[in-house]
């Protein structure tokens, strides 16, 4: 890990004649934030959120810190989700204004939060955005922590392509998601959401499953991975499906059982087996 640091520090040695900066995950457990902060001298930073409709949410947001100097803090060398390097052509206000307008973003008549500060869900967002993506001309290189590595991503700084995207929605497709809906993050997080929506729906049924179960978030993982490679990606739909295969016991082999070249028709027979009792 010591040898992985040293690497990034010479990355960001030998890209001076750009600004550098970090996007820090404001929520994560190891606090970025403070960690750079008690590292550097010369902060130039700001929250995201700040001037937003999030504004009330700042402190737990993404953050963006200019680096004026090269000093990582090592409290942060084993943390999965503190935030990323960028190096960007564009100064601070600019990239400033730039991460603001791609805060939320729509796929259709659909509006939602996209949190692209956390290397968790970035490093599977810049796998997938094509050059045209706007959100990509706020830097010419991304760093991304990811799994004890380090990986670089190209940007894109088009001037042509900040000014004409800036003042636009965001729109992003489903394609833009396919390897972060297929990532074990994604799967933990949507199985995080469905039990806590069990939970506050109906408490004792939440008990009852957790007492048969166990972790309901591990059981439901794998079964959420093989649904959404089969065709089911929208969130209630996959939702449904969970409360079926948990309340009626169902495993994992015997949703494969289930498997046809078909997808559609693995889907209605699957549909066959969850019925509500």
């Amino acid at each position: 890990m010591e040898r992985l640091y040293q690497s990034i520090t010479h990355w960001l040695l030998s890209t001076v004649s750009e600004y550098q900066y970090v996007i820090l995950n404001g929520i994560s457990d190891d606090k970025p934030v403070a960690a750079f902060y008690s590292v550097l001298e010369d902060v130039r930073a700001t929250p995201i959120f700040a001037g937003t409709r999030f504004s009330g949410d700042s402190e737990i947001g993404p953050w963006l810190i200019q680096l004026m100097e090269i000093n990582m803090p090592l409290s942060l060398k084993k943390s999965k989700d503190w935030g990323f390097f960028l190096v960007s052509s564009l100064p601070f206000e600019k990239l400033v204004n730039h991460l603001k307008h791609h805060l939320e973003a729509s796929i259709g008549s659909e509006k939602f939060l996209v949190r692209w500060w956390d290397p968790r869900v970035v490093f599977y967002l810049l796998q997938d955005f094509t050059s045209e993506n706007s959100f990509l001309s706020c830097a010419k290189l991304f760093c991304i922590p990811y799994d004890n590595n380090y990986y670089q991503f190209e940007g894109s700084n088009q001037k042509k392509i900040l000014e004409s995207q800036e003042q636009r929605v965001w729109q992003l497709k489903n394609s833009d998601f396919n390897s972060y809906r297929q990532s074990e993050y994604y799967a933990l997080q949507l199985a995080s959401s469905i039990s806590e929506r069990w939970l506050r729906f109906d408490a004792d049924q939440w008990r009852q499953l957790t007492l048969k179960h166990g972790s309901l978030e591990k059981k439901l993982t794998p079964f959420i991975h093989i649904l959404y490679n089969k065709g089911v990606t929208d969130a209630d739909k996959l939702e449904d499906f969970m409360l079926r295969i948990i309340k009626q016991s169902i495993t994992v082999d015997q949703i494969l059982d289930k498997q046809t070249d078909n997808i559609d028709s693995w889907l209605k027979k699957l549909e066959r087996q969850v019925h509500y009792e």
